[in-house]
Order: C-alpha cells, then structure tokens, then sequence
C-alpha cells in the first residue's frame, strides 16, 4: 500500500493520499500573483521583496495619518493642591451685521434754573453710584457723602437705604442744599445753613458740625469728680485720679471723643467694662464703668460714634462714665484738653432754620428725563 514513484520527493514509504497532496500545497495556482503584498521583514534584507515591503508600510501609515490628523493620546488629569491659572483664550472678532446699541446713559434731570429741585433713590449697590445715575453730578455726589459722613459711618449703609437730597441754582449749576438718607431705619436730615459767616450742616436738631478738637463722650453729664489726687470713697485712702468723672443716668450713650482706633475694649479691673482708643497726634482716650460696650479691639471709630452705654462696673458708687485722656502715654486732665464745641440754633434762629427745612423736605420729587 505504499509507493515511491517520484524520486524528487525524497521520502520513502509515504501513502500515495498524502503525498499528492504535499504536492498540491506547493503547487502554485493560476489566480495567485507572483509577488504578493505581505512581506516577511524578517527576511531576504535588502532584497526587491524587502523594500517593497518596507514602501507599502510606510504608505500605509502615512495613509492613516492623514486620515486620522488628530489621534492623540489623552493627557494624563492634572493634579494640584493649589489653584492652577489657565490662560485664557484670545478674543475672537465677531462679525455683527447689525449695529450694535450702547448701553443706556444714566438718567438726567432738569436743569436746575427755575428753582431747587429734589431727588429720591435707594443706595443699591453703592450710594456715589446711585447718586450719578440718579442725575447728581459728581461733585454734588462727593458733597453728599462728606455732608453725611460727619454724622453716620459711610461703611454702614445698607441697598435698602434711601437717599434724599435737593439742589439749588448756583452759577449757573447745581449746588447741594440739603442731604438727607433713611439709613438703617433712622432718619437724618442735614440742611445747609450759615451762623456767623460759617457755613455748615445742621441737623434737624439745629445742631451743627463739631469743630476741632475732642468731643464730649457724653452729652448733658455733671461732673462729679475731677482730675488729681482724692479721696477715694471706697478703698478709703487718697490716690491719683487720672481723669474726670462724668455722672449721667444708666444707658446714657458714650461716644468716642475724636477718631482713632480701639486699643482695648472688656473688663479691666476697676475701671469696670473700659475702652481705650488711640488717636492721632500721640493723643488717646479711656471711658470706664460703662454697663454695656459695642465695640471690638482693632475697630476704627469715628469721632462721635458709640462706644458703649453708662453703667456703673467696677469701683464705682454710681452710673458714671469715667473719662481720660493722655498725651504721648502720660495721663493729662481732660478739661485742659481742647474739646469740640458744636454750635446748636435756638431762638429765632432756630425757628428760620426749622421754617426752611419744612420747606425744603416737602418740595415735590423730579422726575428724571432721557439723556440723548
């Protein structure tokens, strides 16, 4: 069952079946071309198979490069314990068929000619910047400020509160008269008005500016011990009294007698609930035996503005505000101390001073109109 007819295949004793079918395999058939695509790298180096292999590969990765032009690989995720700046993109010009409309100007309002007219709004966002969009000129809005900053901090205004303020004719522009504002709830009206050839901001009081010089920490209070050696009515025995003692009833407001900067503020031994603030000048101030204090260290009060309340904390007989100054750190008598005398309208002059206000709150609000 086995045959070795042809010599050319070397092999003896293979079925007849498997040995025609070696020859199948090897034989080449009439669709097959003679030089095919797929080429062994590996062998023949140099040979005109090889570098038509090594062509072909490269056109086709030059082929799937330009098909595909933005295969990249993904960056890995950036990772930091700080805020990373990204740059960012360069503006791009954008072509508008349409012209574009500016943004609507501020409103105005008349102008002032025929007589003071007056203007309402509300803070918002910030009270200079209300007032220009409102119609007051800068200037005016500047006056404004400085006329209601000698009476409440500017820092505490809130969006809700309202302002007020009339104008009157001056060469031949406006020049604020009056400037009022509902802050917090609590009203304040300043009118313009002249004692003596000054001129300056009264209340509705017919209170006006303080002048240099210190303010009084508490209004309508006796002086009931002054500054020196005493007899002290407790610890029985005389020692320096470093300041004056003004006697007033419980809750009585104390106000910081000039600006400055709050030192110290809580409990000191005798001295009760005490507030120390450093001012300008090598000057500071000290209020004791207060029942209740409302500021902090590190705060930065304006002169007149509340400190705390009267009590009677600490060494004390009575509700009383104990009240020092000093000078370059040495304790000086504060009746020396040159203090701030608000001058106050009463009489006739009060009465004008009331007569016009009335007048001047009860003008009519202008209406604003459109600037082209």
């Amino acid at each position: 069952m086995f045959q070795n007819d042809d010599p050319d295949l070397g092999v003896a004793g293979w079925p007849a079946h498997l040995v025609r079918a070696e020859a199948t395999i090897v034989r080449r058939t009439p669709w097959q071309p003679s030089d095919g695509l797929v080429v062994d790298l590996g062998e023949n180096i140099g040979s005109v198979h090889w570098w038509r292999g090594v062509t072909t590969l490269s056109a086709l990765v030059a082929a799937l490069i330009a098909v595909a032009p933005t295969l990249q690989p993904r960056p890995p995720a950036l990772r930091a314990s700080f805020p990373v700046a990204v740059a960012a993109p360069a503006p791009r010009a954008v072509r508008v068929s349409t012209p574009l409309r500016s943004r609507a100007a501020p409103a105005t309002v008349p102008i002032v000619a025929n007589g003071p007219i007056r203007l309402t709004g509300v803070a918002g966002g910030g009270l200079y910047r209300a007032l220009l969009d409102r119609g007051a000129a800068p200037s005016v809005a500047a006056d404004f400020l400085h006329a209601i900053a000698t009476r409440i901090d500017l820092g505490t205004i809130a969006s809700t509160d309202r302002f007020d303020l009339v104008l009157a004719p001056a060469d031949g522009g406006a020049r604020l008269l009056y400037a009022g504002i509902l802050h917090r709830g609590q009203p304040l009206s300043l009118l313009r008005w002249t004692v003596d050839g000054q001129e300056g901001w009264f209340d509705a009081a017919g209170v006006g500016p303080p002048g240099d010089g210190l303010t009084v920490p508490v209004a309508d209070a006796r002086l009931s011990s002054g500054f020196g050696m005493r007899f002290h009515p407790i610890l029985g025995f005389s020692r320096m009294h470093q300041g004056v003692d003004l006697a007033a009833p419980y809750g009585t407001p104390i106000v910081a007698a000039a600006e400055g900067i709050v030192r110290f503020a809580g409990a000191h031994g005798g001295y009760g609930n005490f507030v120390q603030v450093q001012h300008d000048g090598g000057l500071g101030t000290g209020y004791g035996h207060m029942s209740a204090i409302v500021v902090r260290p590190g705060a930065i009060v304006r002169q007149g503005e509340l400190l705390g309340y009267v009590g009677s904390t600490g060494m004390s007989t009575g509700p009383h505000c104990h009240f020092e100054v000093y000078r370059n750190g040495v304790a000086i008598d504060p009746i020396t101390a040159n203090f701030a005398v608000a001058p106050i309208l009463d009489g006739d002059d009060l009465a004008r001073f009331r007569a016009t206000l009335a007048r001047v709150a009860a003008l009519p609000v202008s209406e604003p109109s459109s600037r082209s």
